[in-house]
């Protein structure tokens, strides 16, 4: 599933549960997040064990670069994303169902 996210000030959840019409929970994790910036998107990606990748396919290629844990991130932090002296603001969350 994924979110499109209207402005930087929307809390990212690293889950998400929702509840349908039948009253079943669905949760949802956070598994990735669209950047746009510099004419181009650009990704980070988080592992199973929470660790977050980025990836610019003009600088890194097809490789991702290792960050930080997604625990040690802030809202502001995971809305944007640095690349050298090129900022990329967040456009889409991506969730998984668990």
């Amino acid at each position: 599933m994924s979110v499109r996210l209207l402005n930087t000030n929307i809390k990212v959840n690293h889950k998400l549960c929702l509840t349908d019409n039948e009253d079943n929970r669905h949760e949802y994790v956070l598994q990735g997040m669209v950047y746009f910036g510099v004419a181009h998107f650009v990704s980070r990606i988080i592992d199973s064990n929470s660790d977050v990748w980025y990836n610019d396919g003009i600088r890194t290629e097809r490789r991702y670069v290792k960050e930080k844990p997604l625990r040690e991130f802030t809202n502001s932090e995971i809305h944007t994303l640095n690349i050298g002296r090129d900022k990329f603001n967040s456009c889409f969350a991506v969730y998984s169902k668990v």
